[in-house]
């Protein structure tokens, strides 16, 4: 049975072996040369040295040690190894958690890693996300070190509340998330997709790291077109306009919140209609679309006899909402919101081919998450990291300046 302990008097030798196990990929990725002064920096001294210096802990199978792992007082961590043999068992996952609870006790906000291209999947699989780059020369070869950071602040999140805004002589019900600092911050308003849930996976992990990084996110219930309550007909597509828009309103007019950087995310449909409210929003600095649906008038089959069938859902066509689905003008929207939004794809993609969305939003910056689907299953830690480093670096940036 493998267990996470403290790095002991006597491990440096194992450890050594663990690390010289890594060396032929670390080789075949960056040369001889960088393999060389991998080893060299991890000398039994120095290993000796960076347990007195730093957060060390090891894996061990037994009294066989197969992995490692240290927190540095900066706050990085370095050193994460596993035996060559052992790999993708899940003891990498296990060794890195051990500094991020070490990193929580000691009250640190944020963690960083510098990573080779070839860890980085494993990374961004456990929260982190790149922000920015180093560059480093061994030999002849230049190696490029991507900066990764993971924010792991435990009180940046309250419990979500429940609140309400009007729209359309109704009560709306929203779920609202709140950051530690109660001045002057931004906010995202957060859409789900046709019969989806504001609570779906994607959207509380994408809450849940928005607020930690100091933004509120609102999360509401599009009516008749939740998985909550579905209603019996296919709700106008400007219904849900008006409720977007009436729920920017009540993001504007948060206690606390910058009204001039409120931001829009939509999932699937939800991401359709945030493209059609910022088209005539020039406030809406930035847009984040997941796995956009398709042009609304695509779905013209769906309503044949006046039904559309979805998600093993039933839901009568009315003459109004088919008007309003196949009159949308998403073109011109996309058209209008080229500069200011992030498109996160999702591939393989049974609702949304990948190459069709691809050529509906060619010259957007886009980021594609292979080996997930429509809903980011398994991926949504991810595709947030990817949300949120877009709307910090291309737009929260500019508060500074």
């Amino acid at each position: 049975m493998v267990r996470i302990r403290k790095f002991s008097n006597g491990d440096e030798r194992a450890c050594r072996r663990v690390i010289e196990s890594n060396c032929e990929a670390v080789a075949q990725q960056c040369g001889k040369a960088v393999a060389d002064d991998l080893m060299e920096c991890n000398s039994l001294r120095r290993l000796r040295e960076k347990s007195r210096e730093s957060f060390f802990v090891v894996a061990a199978d037994g009294p066989r040690v197969i992995g490692m792992s240290r927190l540095e007082p900066n706050g990085v961590v370095g050193n994460v190894y596993v035996l060559h043999s052992k790999q993708r068992r899940g003891i990498g996952s296990a060794i890195i958690h051990r500094p991020e609870n070490e990193a929580k006790q000691q009250g640190l906000n944020a963690i960083g890693a510098g990573v080779l291209s070839n860890a980085q999947n494993f990374y961004e699989k456990h929260g982190f996300r790149k922000s920015g780059k180093n560059v480093v020369r061994a030999g002849n070869k230049t190696i490029a070190i991507a900066k990764m950071t993971k924010c792991i602040a435990r009180e940046g999140v309250q419990k979500t509340a429940t609140a309400f805004f009007k729209s359309h002589d109704r009560r709306i019900r929203a779920l609202v998330d709140l950051p530690k600092e109660r001045k002057c911050f931004p906010v995202l308003v957060l859409c789900h997709g046709f019969l989806g849930h504001p609570k779906q996976k994607l959207l509380a992990i994408v809450a849940k790291r928005f607020c930690q990084a100091g933004f509120a996110v609102i999360r509401f219930f599009f009516t008749n077109a939740n998985a909550e309550k579905p209603g019996k007909n296919v709700p106008p597509v400007h219904w849900h306009e008006q409720e977007l828009r009436d729920a920017l309103a009540f993001a504007r007019n948060l206690q606390g919140a910058d009204a001039k950087r409120v931001f829009l995310a939509g999932h699937s449909y939800g991401a359709n209609v945030c493209l059609l409210v910022a088209r005539d929003d020039p406030h809406i600095k930035a847009l984040v679309l997941f796995a956009p649906g398709r042009e609304l008038k695509e779905y013209a089959h769906l309503f044949e006899n006046g039904v559309m069938k979805l998600f093993g859902k039933a839901l009568v066509v009315t003459n109004r909402a088919r008007r309003d689905w196949l009159e949308a003008d998403l073109d011109y929207a996309v058209h209008k919101s080229r500069r200011k939004t992030f498109v996160v794809a999702a591939n393989p993609d049974d609702f949304v081919p990948l190459p069709s969305l691809q050529k509906r939003f060619a010259g957007f910056e886009t980021r594609v998450l292979k080996g997930t689907d429509h809903f980011f299953n398994g991926s949504e830690e991810k595709a947030a990291a990817e949300a949120l480093l877009f709307l910090e670096k291309k737009v929260c940036a500019k508060k500074s300046k």
